[in-house]
Formats: structure tokens, C-alpha cells, sequence
């Protein structure tokens, strides 16, 4: 054998070009494990949320190999993505195919969601300029006809958006409200609200066997507030619908059914299309609050002649298939019976949790049928049009965008992180979307905090190498110099790893090291003649050796 074949360029050459290949063509998601809760993981470092925009590409060009019809949605949804106005956003989305919703029903779930309503900040400024008349009249303007109409459902906006506030800004918002005033039935409603909140939060989660006494007092306290403040707002305005849900939410909570039975007959009285009400009223009706799934369908079933005229309330007529899945999931039943049903309430309705749990019985099974990625990210990325991912739904998301779309993987991954930095894997997927779109010091620190995770600390290693050694435009003796501690890392921890030599074997060449026989045999030693990306190198390995 030639030493100095065991140099050449033109052996080399054909190496690095299939590492290069093989980091262009990498699947995230792939190689580590999806979804895992790492621990002490450290917090996310500082100057994240510089968003990438998302680069404008032929359609030819978008999701090439994916199959129909779920290219075209992705398509769809990838310009629908890039409108800035929430609703216009919502309105342009596309729907999922093969579903059976009722006319108006997406329009009707965008409205509810994002329709223009006064936000926290605008309330907040206008109690500060003493202007709770304006405020009054705008929301007088926002709620008039709600509970006849469908298109009168914005109401529900304002509600939610001042009830997400924390703890302390909601306190001091409702009761500045209250006190400029004190004869308002939407001030009353709201600090209601503030005061359910504060007691649900000191409930907890947890079933009613496993909450302690002291939980149970300190959450009643609150309930009382609330309902003398629900009270008083339904005394001002008899029509006001949220107010009855605050006490059916409460009812809920202490068990109380004939109180719950009461608020929702007055709410049904005075707003009949009210989504909300239907909402509250199927909740109640879950097994794990006393009901049944028999009491929930047969709910569904007086709703069902309301669908045509009132159509966001076919999210309830899905909530029965939707509650029965969820109980076969929390035994690990993730089955084609269940993914069957839950495919039904897809069908016919936009619910929320049925695209959620449906999404996780395509990414999952455990009776060995098959799974289907793309379409779980789909029914995602329709949840996503209506509502915030959780931080686990992000990521999973972001492992299927991260190698074709990794400026959209960027923002989803990110979002993931501020919400869930201890989670290793989401910073896994930061680190490389950082590295696709060049943001290379980025990338460097959340693979520092996904490499504290040792399942996935292999695979960083690798790509910190790949990332300094090759992409980052560095002059050869500076990529050298990045690369080498964690290629140094890499062969220490893991020496049988072929790639990690394939990277040494590149190293040396670029430095001029010879490369002795021993170590091209060694390298034979420890190859993997199975990975794709090592036959190559295998056998010119071999060829040389030969010579």
C-alpha cells in the first residue's frame, strides 16, 4: 500500500462531499428522542427572538416529495402563515381535507378567537385616562347581539384575553375597573373572573381525592367572591351569558349541579348561540366531573339542529368522541380503533382537543399500527391556526419543518423554548435551525444546552463539528480550531463512533497529518458497513488498503 494514498485529495474529496451531502439531507427529530422532558437543562440564552422571515420559494420548490393531498394544504398554509393580522391570518388558513364542517363553521372559530375586541393593554390605558365610559361603550358595541348571533361571539376575545393575564396584572386591572366602576356589569363579570381564576389556581389540577383540605378552603374563598360578583353583574344585566358561565365553571368545581342547572338555563335563555355556554355545559358533563360519555352525546344530540344556524357549536357535537378517546389514551391505548373515532370528530368540527389528540395518534401508536407524520403535522398546524401550540406540540412541528423550512422551524422551536427552556430536545431543535440558517454563535449555545441531555449529546457533537468544520465559511486553521474540542469530545465518548472518524480522517487531512495504515484499519474496525453514510468511506477505505 501507498502511504501516501491513504492522503489524497482525491480520496478525501469524495468523503467530505458525502458528509456534506448527508448534512444537507439530515432529519432532525430523527436521530434524537421526540419529546422527551430533560432535566436541568439550563434556561435559553438571551437574543433568541430575532425571527428569521420566512423566505419567499417557487411553489415547485415547497414540500417537494410529500404527498397529496397534504402538500397543497402545507403549501396553503405556509403563505397563510406569513399574514401579520391574527384574524385575516385565521380567515386565510386553509381547512384540512376530506372534512365534512359545517358552512361557516371555520369563519365562526376565527371570529371567536380573534375578533377585534378591546385588548388588556387598550382597557388598562383607558382606565388610566379615566375614560371607563369609552371603554363601557366599546364593549356595549362588541357584545351587542351576542348570544342571537354567531358573529356577536367577540365578546368571548376580550374575556379570555384579560382572564390569560397574570395573576397580579389581572388583580390590579379588575379591581381598578371595579373601583372607577362600581355599577358596570362587565367590571362586576371580570373581577368574577379574576376571583374563579384564583380559586381554580388554588385548587389545582389535580382529582378531588388527591386535593388537600387546605386547597379545598382556599379555593372556596375565592369561589365566594366570584359568585357574589357574578351575582351582582347578572343583577345589572340579566343578558350578560359570562357571567352564568363563571357560575357553571363553578358549580363544576364544588359539585354543585343544581347551581350548574340554574346558570345554564338562564345562559341558554338569554343567549342561545352562545359557543361558550355549550362549551361550559358539555365540561360539566365529562365523566370526570360526575357526568357520563352517554350524558355528553345525548347534549350533542339537542345541539345537533342548532349546527346549521349556529355552526362553532358542532365543536360539541365532536367533544363525546373526543372525551372517550381521551380516556383510552390515559390508559396508553393508542390504537387505529381510537385514531378511527377521533378521525370522525375531525370530520365534523374544528374542536380544538379532537385535533390535538388526533394529531398525537398519527405521531404515535402502540398497538404496532402505523403512524403517519405528516399528516399528524397537519392536524397541528390546524390547531395551530386557532390556538397556541403547547411547547410539546411545537416541537413537534418544528422536528418536521427544521430540514426543509428551517426559518419557520426557527420561530416554532424558539417559541418552544421560552416557554419550555429545560427541555433538551427543543433546544436540540433551536441549536439546528440556528445552524440551517446560518446563526452559527446561536446554534453553538442551545447545543450546549441540548448536549447536557447524554441521549442526544452523540448527535450534537457530530453536527457542532460538521457546523464549525464545513458550513461556517471559517478559514481552514479557524474551523479546525472550533471544531476540534467537540470532535476530541466526540471520539473520547463515543470511539466506535465511524462518523466521528470519517471527521478525525477529515481533520488530518486538513492539517497535512499523515495518516498511517493502523489508523485506516482501526477505522475499519469500528465502521458501520449498515449506515448509509459510511459505506463510502468503507470502501475506498478498503481500496486503498488493497493497493
Amino acid at each position: 500500500m501507498k502511504r501516501v494514498g491513504m492522503q489524497s485529495k482525491e480520496l478525501f474529496a469524495s468523503v467530505r462531499e458525502m458528509l456534506l451531502d448527508a448534512q444537507r439531507s439530515r432529519t432532525f427529530g430523527s436521530v434524537a428522542l421526540l419529546g422527551a422532558l430533560v432535566a436541568a437543562a439550563g434556561s435559553a440564552p438571551a437574543a433568541v427572538m430575532n425571527l428569521p422571515a420566512i423566505p419567499d420559494k417557487p411553489q415547485d420548490e415547497q414540500f417537494v416529495g410529500v404527498r397529496a393531498p397534504w402538500r397543497d394544504y402545507l403549501i396553503a398554509v405556509r403563505a397563510a402563515r406569513q399574514i401579520d393580522d391574527p384574524l385575516a391570518r385565521c380567515l386565510a388558513w386553509p381547512d384540512l381535507p376530506d372534512i365534512a364542517w359545517p358552512a361557516g363553521h371555520a369563519a365562526a372559530h376565527c371570529h371567536y378567537h380573534f375578533a377585534n375586541a378591546p385588548s388588556p393593554a387598550q382597557t388598562k390605558a383607558l382606565l388610566d385616562a379615566g375614560q371607563v365610559d369609552v371603554l363601557e361603550a366599546q364593549l356595549a358595541a362588541v357584545s351587542a347581539g351576542h348570544g342571537q348571533r354567531e358573529e356577536a361571539e367577540r365578546i368571548h376575545t376580550f374575556v379570555h384575553d384579560v382572564a390569560k393575564l397574570p395573576d397580579g396584572e389581572r388583580d390590579a386591572l379588575t379591581a381598578q375597573w371595579i373601583e372607577a366602576a362600581p355599577d358596570s356589569a362587565f367590571a362586576s363579570m371580570m373581577r368574577g373572573h379574576h376571583y374563579s381564576r384564583m380559586g381554580w389556581a388554588a385548587r389545582g389540577v389535580a382529582w378531588a381525592s388527591e386535593t388537600t383540605p387546605a386547597q379545598i378552603e382556599a379555593m372556596e374563598g375565592h369561589f365566594v367572591e366570584a359568585v357574589q360578583l357574578y351575582g351582582r353583574a347578572i343583577e345589572l344585566d340579566p343578558a350578560l351569558t359570562q357571567a352564568y358561565i363563571g357560575l357553571m365553571e363553578i358549580a363544576k368545581a364544588v359539585s354543585d349541579r343544581d347551581l350548574e342547572a340554574w346558570a345554564f338555563a338562564q345562559a341558554q335563555l338569554a343567549g342561545p348561540a352562545c359557543a361558550e355556554v355549550a362549551l361550559s355545559r358539555m365540561g360539566a358533563l365529562q365523566p370526570r366531573w360526575g357526568g357520563s360519555l352517554q350524558a355528553m352525546a345525548q347534549y350533542a344530540q339537542t345541539l345537533a339542529p342548532n349546527v346549521e344556524m349556529y355552526p362553532l357549536q358542532a365543536n360539541q357535537l365532536a367533544a363525546p368522541y373526543v372525551e372517550a378517546v381521551r380516556i383510552e389514551m390515559a390508559e396508553d391505548r393508542y390504537t387505529q380503533g381510537a385514531a378511527d373515532v377521533i378521525e370522525d370528530a375531525v370530520r365534523m368540527a374544528s374542536n380544538e382537543d379532537a385535533l390535538a389528540r388526533a394529531a398525537q395518534l398519527s405521531l404515535h401508536r402502540s398497538d404496532g399500527s402505523s403512524e403517519d407524520g405528516i399528516k399528524g403535522l397537519a392536524l397541528l398546524l390546524q390547531r395551530e391556526r386557532f390556538t397556541q401550540l403547547t411547547p410539546w406540540q411545537a416541537r413537534q412541528v418544528a422536528s418536521r419543518l427544521v430540514r426543509g423550512e428551517p426559518e419557520w422551524a426557527f420561530a416554532t422551536a424558539a417559541d418552544a423554548v421560552a416557554r419550555s427552556p429545560d427541555d433538551a430536545y427543543g433546544q436540540y431543535l433551536l441549536a439546528a435551525a440556528s445552524y440551517s440558517i446560518g446563526r452559527f454563535e446561536l446554534a453553538e449555545a442551545h447545543y450546549q444546552l441540548a448536549r447536557k441531555d447524554p441521549r442526544q449529546e452523540q448527535v450534537v457533537l457530530r453536527e457542532l463539528v460538521t457546523m464549525w468544520m464545513y458550513d461556517a465559511g471559517l478559514p481552514t486553521e479557524d474551523a479546525i480550531a472550533k471544531a476540534s474540542p467537540y470532535l476530541d469530545a466526540l471520539l473520547e465518548k463515543y470511539p466506535r463512533d465511524g462518523r466521528a472518524h470519517i471527521l478525525d480522517w477529515s481533520r488530518r487531512e486538513s492539517l497535512g497529518q499523515p495518516i498511517s495504515r493502523r489508523w485506516f484499519e482501526n477505522f475499519l474496525e469500528v465502521a458501520d458497513s449498515n449506515d448509509p453514510l459510511q459505506v463510502q468511506a468503507i470502501e475506498n477505505v478498503k481500496h486503498a488498503l488493497a493497493e
